[in-house]
């Protein structure tokens, strides 16, 4: 069936994405083309629930590497699609770090 074998294409390319990012830390597709996977499988495993797939539950912690606490705490940026929701982020860190003032920087993507 078509359907169930484009869900399974998509299903099978997020966990190369995923060892190729958390195991191997080497990257193979952009975080812009990794959430368009996921988002995809999302909207076609509620559609099609008869082949959904099974949660995962796991680690991105790479062995080896020591945790470090943050003196400033690591504040998410969210999935972020549009100026609003950009605008909303920097408004929720002004608030939770208490200040008026956010200097932010952005990687090319």
């Amino acid at each position: 069936m078509f359907i169930r074998e484009c869900i399974e294409r998509v299903r099978d390319e997020i966990d190369k994405a995923d060892h190729a990012y958390f195991v191997m830390s080497d990257p193979i597709m952009s975080d812009d083309e990794y959430d368009k996977r996921v988002s995809y499988l999302e909207r076609m495993e509620i559609e099609y629930p008869e082949f959904a797939g099974e949660q995962k539950i796991g680690s991105d912690l790479t062995p080896g590497i020591k945790k470090r606490k943050h003196r400033v705490p690591m504040l998410s940026i969210r999935k972020i699609y549009t100026y609003e929701e950009l605008d909303k982020w920097f408004n929720d860190v002004k608030r939770e770090l208490q200040t008026t003032q956010l200097i932010a920087s952005k990687d090319q993507r």
